[in-house]
């Protein structure tokens, strides 16, 4: 026992020397922990909601706040894919839970008639944007005289050729409704679709149409009118028309057919040299280069087809998402700066290696002469050439595409597809 005691006796002594130095490492740790924790708390961070999935076009702004935490030690940037929940995303925004947030164009309309978002218009003066941002990111943030925010992906509706068909039908580039029209025609006879536009998705109908809609009654003439009555929103000037010029263009120009594919088909038809010519936006061209063969040959056509003798707008455009800041905002000065540097040269750079369009001019270089004419065509938008749907009421935008699958298949008559959208929409 007395043999035992003493071994015990001995490892005892070893424990607590063992146990009294561990404390000895791991308190000036457990302080630093203690200290890196606090330094955490007296952080401000900015929640930042965006509409791009932050595993893809959402993984930019995953970089660039990187970049902007390392200039700016004392803010946290707290980064998270917007709820499609609409009234949980009207209550995060009217309640300021929100510092920075990318909302669709119709939800800025709606939101700022209702007082939930900053005015933007001094800051946009201040740090000199207006000048050095292309119109339609504005235009995508403007309401009633009043810039609320901004456009983050500009991007103009576009119709491309294939080249080599082009040529072996001996066609130009079609400059009017006219030419274009003949342009099929000839297409026709020589045995190639001339225009698909893969109508089982609706919203390449709404786009196209759109082209139409800019050139005809332009834009602002439904911002004006969003959220108005039936009968506010029964004789727009022009829009009749936009409908009668459609319908021409899918009786003379489109395969019928083109009414049960969708638009991925319509472009893996293109590439293969099934159809001359297909709608589409500067993201389309990101689509053909994946798909095409190396000896594809294709092109844009250059100057918008003139639908009409004196277009509103030569050009139909989106502009991706578009940030706001709260009116509600607890961090809108952290949040404004964040917003600057988002539209800076460093911060763009980031967007354009990625392979997408920036709001920035300067941040741009383009590739090839594709390219060239794409933003050519995003320096010409304007507040007239936001896209169709985008300045519609939801359900008016839904009905709207589904009144132009109608026209399409011939269940209609032009002169009543915006009286049945109208009545659609006020059921």
């Amino acid at each position: 026992m007395y043999i035992i005691d003493r071994i015990g006796g001995k490892y005892m002594k070893r424990i607590v020397v063992v146990f009294l130095f561990s404390i000895m490492l791991i308190t000036p740790l457990m302080n630093g922990c203690s200290k890196v924790n606090k330094k955490d708390e007296n952080k401000k961070t900015i929640k930042f909601y965006t509409m791009h999935s932050t595993n893809e076009q959402g993984k930019i702004y995953s970089d660039i706040i990187k970049k902007y935490e390392k200039s700016n030690p004392e803010v946290k940037i707290e980064i998270q894919e917007i709820t499609s929940d609409e009234d949980k995303l009207k209550q995060m925004i009217s309640n300021g839970d929100v510092d920075l947030a990318g909302i669709k164009r119709n939800q800025l309309i709606e939101y700022a008639k209702s007082g939930y978002l900053m005015d933007l218009t001094d800051f946009i003066e201040t740090n000199e944007l207006k000048d050095r941002l292309y119109k339609i990111a504005l235009a995508y943030g403007k309401y009633n005289g009043k810039t609320y925010g901004i456009g983050d992906s500009p991007i103009a509706m576009e119709i491309y050729y294939n080249k080599d068909i082009f040529d072996k039908c001996g066609i130009n580039e079609p400059a009017n409704l006219e030419e274009f029209i003949s342009a099929c025609s000839k297409l026709k006879n020589g045995g190639v679709a001339p225009f698909e536009i893969g109508a089982l998705d609706t919203w390449t109908l709404s786009l196209y149409y759109g082209t139409i809609t800019s050139q005809t009654t332009g834009a602002k003439v439904f911002t004006d009118l969003y959220g108005s009555d039936s009968r506010s929103m029964s004789n727009i000037n022009g829009l009749n028309n936009a409908f009668s010029i459609y319908n021409s263009v899918c009786s003379k120009c489109i395969p019928k057919d083109c009414i049960d594919i969708n638009y991925k088909q319509c472009v893996t038809d293109f590439v293969n040299g099934k159809t001359a010519m297909i709608p589409g936006g500067t993201f389309t061209v990101k689509l053909i280069d994946e798909m095409k063969h190396s000896n594809f040959n294709y092109d844009v056509i250059k100057e918008p087809i003139k639908y009409v003798d004196e277009p509103i707008s030569s050009i139909s455009a989106s502009a991706g998402e578009v940030l706001v800041i709260p009116s509600n905002s607890k961090n809108a000065e952290d949040a404004k700066k964040f917003l600057k540097y988002i539209f800076s040269e460093e911060a763009q750079n980031i967007y354009t290696s990625n392979g997408y369009v920036s709001s920035l001019k300067t941040a741009n270089k383009s590739k090839n002469d594709v390219e060239k004419v794409l933003l050519e065509h995003i320096e010409k938008a304007d507040e007239n050439s936001i896209a169709f749907t985008d300045n519609l009421e939801p359900n008016v935008a839904e009905n709207a595409g589904r009144i132009l699958q109608e026209l399409f298949e011939g269940n209609i008559k032009p002169s009543e597809a915006w009286k049945k959208i109208l009545k659609l929409s006020s059921k």
